[in-house]
């Protein structure tokens, strides 16, 4: 088995290659960056952790480094920065194959090459399980998205088709393998932060959050902020092709996975009426009410009640896997 020292050498390897902007990378004490003295910084951290956020029976170590970078990357895409790099701090526990940890480190310079969030240094230490913490550096020019700022009369948007991940989550946890779940499967393995979208929506939404631990619980979170409320109709909600029917097979209410699934990492924002986003992965679900932290689940059938009481998404310290 390899020592740290090794390991360390086999991640400067890999990860070594710097664009301009990096005046030092990996292999000393700290990091030297040079980006542009208009711009104001945003940080980000975010953990992974095994048997907490996934079981390592559900994913390649390839796929595990691939999405705690995403998801550290996500709280950076929803305030419409740009990511410039990052920190790896990595606990790996006692046993863990070479080839693994060779294959776990690949997973995350993908995805910091897919977003130019350049992993410039990081930490690595033993461990009783496996994770991540990545630290993400972006900049901005101008103002940056927030929470609050949304206000009545404005509608609602998200950028991808909500609860795939949630019910790929559900087919792993059921044992369920058939091929109509692949594309669920992927959404949850492989997410991509909108990084984007949120760039594009600068100068036009009045608030974003990401939407990391379900619909409902950061609807709740951008209403508190902005002190206003919200009315969602539900089957406006986008989704993949299959998903209800799937839902069904696995005993799910597909309302319900949509509602409360996370992990999503796609984009909630909201903005004026005649606002329309630029790009074209952008679905309207609802408005902007006055009735400060307040949400109102409009369906089909007439049917209305109050969405936030009972039927939030994930909080950590609960018990379950998230």
């Amino acid at each position: 088995m390899s020592d740290e020292f090794e390991r360390i050498a086999r991640l400067r390897k890999r990860l070594g290659s710097q664009p301009p902007q990096i005046d030092l990378g990996i292999g000393d004490d700290a990091a030297l960056l040079s980006f542009d003295p208009q711009a104001r910084g945003v940080w980000s951290i975010d953990t992974s952790v095994e048997g907490v956020h996934f079981e390592r029976a559900w994913l390649s170590p390839q796929d595990i480094g691939f999405r705690a970078h995403m998801a550290a990357l996500s709280d950076i895409a929803a305030m419409g920065a740009r990511p410039r790099a990052s920190l790896l701090s990595l606990i790996v526990p006692q046993g863990f194959a070479e080839d693994d940890f060779d294959a776990l480190i690949e997973g995350c310079a993908q995805a910091a090459e897919v977003s130019q969030s350049w992993i410039v240094g990081g930490n690595l230490s033993a461990g009783d399980s496996l994770s991540l913490t990545t630290s993400v550096l972006g900049d901005i020019e101008g103002e940056a998205l927030r929470r609050e700022g949304a206000k009545a009369g404005e509608r609602i948007w998200v950028s991808a088709p909500l609860g795939s991940a949630a019910l790929g989550l559900a087919c792993l946890q059921k044992e369920f393998r058939a091929p109509e779940a692949e594309a669920f499967l992927a959404a949850w393995r492989r997410p991509h932060a909108a990084i984007a979208q949120g760039r594009a929506l600068l100068g036009q939404a009045s608030a974003a959050i990401d939407l990391s631990d379900g619909l409902l619980q950061d609807l709740q979170h951008l209403c508190l902020a902005s002190g206003v409320g919200a009315e969602i109709e539900v089957e406006r909600l986008p989704s993949l092709p299959g998903a209800r029917e799937l839902a069904l097979r696995l005993g799910l209410s597909w309302s319900e996975v949509q509602l409360r699934g996370g992990e999503e990492y796609a984009l909630l924002w909201t903005s004026p009426k005649e606002v329309v986003p630029e790009f074209a992965e952008a679905y309207c679900i609802g408005w902007i009410r006055e009735h400060a932290g307040s949400c109102r689940l409009r369906y089909d059938d007439g049917h209305v009640e109050e969405g936030f009481v009972g039927r939030g998404g994930h909080r950590h310290f609960d018990s379950g896997l998230r």
